[in-house]
């Protein structure tokens, strides 16, 4: 769950699904626990602030570092990147854009960097009915053509 990902976040982990003995070592020195007790503590209340405040972006851009399959990748696979989402982004768009980018129809083989945080800054600034969403603006063209999907489907028309 997301609190495991903040966890792994803390630890520094350098893969995704694997937190090595010193990365937890380093996170439960990050976060002054001595004792799985504490350990639980502390998730529990990091699960709070996920609750209140949301996705940070740094825990999003971790996710994205994460995910990559190497360093030298530009791009994480957009069915990962799908997962991801939906694990991440679960209120306002966010499970819509985490079914858009699992979906066939997406047209990039990779989600980038700029995308990825494109999708984590909409689901939070763009309300459902897309006040906050300039279509003039800097959004990544994946985030243009997600609305102008979405708006095709609430009139009943189509895209393609």
């Amino acid at each position: 769950d997301e609190v495991t990902l903040e966890f792994a976040r803390v630890c520094n982990a350098l893969r995704l699904g694997y937190i090595e003995r010193a990365e937890f070592v380093q996170g439960m020195r990050t976060l002054k626990c001595d004792s799985v007790e504490s350990l639980a503590v502390a998730l529990t209340e990091a699960r709070g602030q996920l609750d209140r405040d949301g996705v940070s972006r740094d825990l999003m851009l971790f996710a994205f570092e994460l995910a990559r399959d190497s360093p030298e990748t530009k791009t994480i696979d957009p069915a990962l990147a799908s997962s991801l989402a939906s694990l991440l982004l679960r209120t306002g768009h966010g499970p819509a854009l985490a079914e858009y980018l699992g979906s066939e129809d997406l047209g990039y083989r990779g989600v980038n960097k700029d995308q990825w945080m494109g999708v984590w800054e909409f689901s939070r600034t763009v309300d459902m009915d897309f006040n906050g969403f300039d279509e003039d603006g800097a959004w990544p063209v994946l985030l243009d053509e997600f609305v102008e999907r979405a708006r095709a489907a609430a009139a009943g028309t189509s895209t393609a």
